[in-house]
C-alpha cells in the first residue's frame, strides 16, 4: 500500500481510541450512528446531518419571510423547502465528517495526517451521507406503512 494513501492503524488501536472517547461529543456522535463512526463506515454519518438540516429548516421556516411564505404555497412550496434541506445537509455533513475526520487526525489512528486524510474522510463520508439521503428518498413506502423512508435508512446497518 502506498504511504501516501489514508490508512487506519490497527483495529485494536482504534477500539481503544473509541472506547476513551465514549463519554465526549465524539462517543455521542458515535452512538448515535449506531457504532458506524467506530467501524469507519463510510455510512458513518447515518442520517444526523439530515435530521440536523431538517429541523433546522423547520425552525427558520417560523421566523424567515420567505421560508414562511414557502409553507404557506402547498406542494410547491414544500418542494422547494426539501430542497434546502438537502442543501443543508451536504452542508451539515461535510462539516461534521471534517470534525470527525479531524478527531481521528488528532487521535493519531491515521498513518497519513494532514489535507490528504482529511480531504479524502470528508469527501468520502459526504457522500456516503449523501447516498443514504438519496436511498431513503428511492425507496417507495406505501402511505398506509407506519414507517418513513427516511426510518428505513437510519436502521440500516451498512
Amino acid at each position: 500500500m502506498s504511504p501516501s494513501r489514508p490508512r487506519i492503524r490497527s483495529p485494536a488501536r482504534v477500539a481503544s481510541f473509541f472506547q476513551d472517547q465514549s463519554n465526549t461529543i465524539f462517543g455521542v456522535v458515535n452512538m448515535f450512528t449506531g457504532g458506524a463512526l467506530s467501524r469507519l463506515s463510510i455510512f458513518a454519518m447515518g442520517v444526523m446531518p439530515y435530521i440536523s438540516a431538517s429541523i433546522i429548516i423547520q425552525m427558520m421556516s417560523m421566523v424567515i419571510p420567505t421560508l414562511m411564505e414557502l409553507r404557506k404555497e402547498g406542494e410547491s412550496g414544500r418542494r422547494k423547502i426539501t430542497e434546502y434541506t438537502r442543501y443543508a445537509t451536504v452542508v451539515l455533513a461535510a462539516f461534521q465528517s471534517f470534525a470527525a475526520a479531524g478527531a481521528l487526525v488528532k487521535g493519531g489512528l491515521t498513518l497519513v495526517t494532514g489535507w490528504q486524510f482529511l480531504f479524502t474522510a470528508t469527501v468520502t463520508m459526504t457522500t456516503g451521507m449523501s447516498m443514504t439521503g438519496k436511498m431513503s428518498t428511492i425507496i417507495r413506502v406505501t402511505d398506509s406503512a407506519p414507517i418513513s423512508t427516511i426510518s428505513i435508512a437510519a436502521i440500516a446497518d451498512v
